[in-house]
Formats: structure tokens, sequence, C-alpha cells
């Protein structure tokens, strides 16, 4: 068990780990809050609601304030992605003086956990003064993974990717779908409808799709959590990530990648875990999960009705005006030149947007005239290679 005690006297670590505790408490005096920034009296309970540790205060129903919520004083357990850590906020025995000779106690603060890499996660969100992920200036997505015992733990922190630098044609279709989603909550409640959304994303390798969940996540300030296609996934996995999710947290983006091998004889999860986490009682509510698949015809078609997938997306080959639009990127003065590479590219047949994006990449600097001569050879080369690039550019 790994122990870190708080200095609670510098800084104002202390201060925002107690904030953001609350997002996360499961077990404790998780009411015991206290307000920062207002008088008690400001505090009534028909005029305010508590949500991830920020108390919204409705003054004379013409403005509204946010005020920070931060734990109070005892012990506490918290759920971080699947690691459990304890937490110990005290009044010390002792008493100090402070800088201005004001007797006061002393305040301890101890986080104990099993995990030394997920404290340390989770007190790296508290020292940036914008928290990864949530407010519009991050520049970073977090990647987690589920691990077979369906904790989640932190992979990897990536770069936000444009969506102007995501070639498919319906892609603003589906940012404009996502966007009436996450305002009509209410509708959905409304009208008895569940507040979820899943889409499907099938097509060959390398046409895209790892490449819009990216652009979908940096547009969005989501953090993936993604659940990979492992043997040691299995009902128990799936069925403790979904309950450790927290539900509270609209800036997630749910991954499950390759679907289709669940349908397998082999898989160790079932058909009827699949629905409950994505579509029947455990789903999650607000949640948007997005699933990938390169072989759709694998997939039971139970599956695919319309209530329970929200969305089809089907990703292709590269066609014509695939490849205008890449041509439009990185030769945007060239448009005289762009018919003859098109021919030629056609030429090549089955050309996927990973091929395409990293021959581009690699020839940014060469004329484009002199690019269009070389692109045949490249595509021949990356077919063989075809997993290279995907990762990357798809």
């Amino acid at each position: 068990m790994f122990e870190i005690t708080i200095d609670t006297e510098k800084g104002n670590l202390h201060s925002a780990i107690l904030a953001h505790c609350s997002k996360y408490i499961i077990q404790g005096n998780a009411m015991n809050l206290i307000a920062k920034g207002c008088e008690d009296s400001d505090l009534n309970d028909d005029e305010s609601t508590v949500s991830g540790g920020v108390i919204k205060i409705h003054e004379n129903k013409m403005k509204m304030q946010k005020i920070r919520m931060e734990l109070g004083y005892g012990e506490y357990t918290l759920n971080y992605y699947g690691a459990i850590i304890y937490i110990n906020h005290q009044i010390a025995s002792k008493i100090m003086a402070d800088a201005d000779g004001y007797i006061r106690p002393m305040v301890t603060l101890q986080l104990k956990c099993d995990n030394m890499e997920a404290i340390k996660t989770f007190l790296s969100e508290m020292t940036n003064t914008e928290k990864l992920s949530k407010l519009n200036g991050s520049t970073t997505i977090s990647c987690f993974v589920m691990n077979q015992k369906g904790g989640w733990y932190l992979s990897q922190r990536i770069p936000k990717r444009l969506s102007s630098t995501v070639f498919f044609d319906n892609k603003q279709e589906i940012f404009n779908d996502i966007q009436s989603f996450i305002k009509e909550r209410q509708d959905y409640i409304k009208y008895g409808v569940p507040y979820k959304r899943n889409y499907l994303f099938y097509g060959p390798p390398g046409t895209g799709k790892t490449s819009l969940i990216h652009a979908i996540a940096s547009e969005f300030n989501m953090n993936l959590h993604i659940i990979p296609i492992e043997h040691e996934i299995s009902d128990s996995s799936i069925l403790n990530g979904f309950t450790r999710l927290q539900t509270n947290d609209e800036n997630i983006l749910v991954v499950i990648e390759d679907i289709d091998e669940y349908f397998d004889e082999h898989s160790n999860v079932t058909f009827s875990t699949l629905l409950n986490t994505t579509d029947g009682i455990l789903r999650k509510p607000g949640f948007i999960t997005i699933m990938t698949t390169n072989h759709i015809n694998k997939i039971d078609k139970t599956f695919l009705r319309p209530c329970r997938i929200d969305k089809m997306i089907e990703f292709k080959h590269c066609d014509d005006a695939q490849i205008l639009l890449m041509l439009q990127h990185f030769y945007p003065n060239d448009p005289l030149l762009y018919d003859m590479f098109i021919q030629t590219a056609n030429r090549i047949g089955n050309i996927t947007s990973a091929m395409l994006h990293s021959f581009f990449f690699h020839h940014r600097n060469v004329p484009l005239a002199e690019a269009t001569k070389q692109v045949i050879s490249f595509m021949k080369n990356s077919k063989h290679s075809s997993n290279k690039f995907d990762g990357m550019y798809s």
C-alpha cells in the first residue's frame, strides 16, 4: 500500500484534490461538503444542484454562480478508473500559528492506494491549471484501456486531432449528430427515450475509422475508454468496466474495437453482456459508444437493429471526392494537376485513406507533378505492409 501525505499549507493542490474527489466517491461521508467562496446562508436546497464537485446557485433567478464544493473532514474511498484510493482528511490534535500569528488547527490529508501509478495520474490532473481533457484549451486527450479485471489504466495521452485532417465526406454530419445528442438530453427524458448514442463504424482496415474517433474525441473534449480485443477480456471484465465508469462524467467516449470478434464462438464475452452494456439495463446514461468492425457480416443481425445501433457509418476505399479533399489539403496551390493525380491513383485500385495520407505526408515537400510519378510504386509497397501506417493515418 502506497501512502502520500499532501502539503496542506502551500499551493492549491490540497484544495483541488478535495474538490475533484466528490466525483469519484463510492463510500464515506460523501455529503460532507464545504462550499468555498460563499456564506452558508447563501446555500438553499431548493435553489442549488450538485454536479461533479461544483454547486450552481441561482441568485434572484437572474444569474447562475458556480461555487466549488470540497470534501469535508472524514475518511473516504474513491474509485479512480478501477483503482481504489483511500482518503483521510482530518483535523490533527496539534495547533499551529499561521503567517499572521493566528492560532488554528493543523489539517492533514493522506492518500493511500495499492497502485502508485494511479495516485500519480490522479495528482497530475490536479497540478494542471486546466484539467486534462475537460476544457476547450486542453491540447491532449487521455486514452484509457480496459484490463481483464475491468479496470481502466491510462495507456497514453495523445495530442488532439483537428477535424480538418480527417478526409471523410460525412464527418460534419456525424459531428452535428453528436452535438444534437449532447444538447437534447431533456428531450430524451421527456419522451422516455434512452439517453445513449451507439455508433457502428464498419469497413476495410485503414479507411478512416480510427481517425474519425480521434477527431470526435478531440472536437468534444472526450477521454477515450477503449475495450480491446483480447482473449482475457470476459463478461466480468466488461461488466466491471462499465460499472466503474462514472455516470456523471459526460466526457467519456467508449470505443469497442473489432466488435465482430465478440461474436466468435471462442469469445469469452456473451451476446447478452454486449446488449446489457450498450443498450440494456447496464447502459450508462449519456455515454457515447463507438463500435468498429472490418467484417460487418460476422455480426449478429439482431445486434444491428436501429433501436440498438443508432447510426451505422460505412467507410470505403478512397473515391475521387476523398482523394480531392486530400489534394486540396496538401497541395492547395496546384488545382490544375489534381485530375492527373486522381487518374494515376485510380490505376492502383482499393486505395485506403491511411495509405494515401501516408503518401501525402511523406511527399509533402515534393512538387505534385513529381509526386504523381511516385504514387504507384509507393502504394504497391504500402499494400505489402498495409498495417504499417494504419494507426497513424487511418
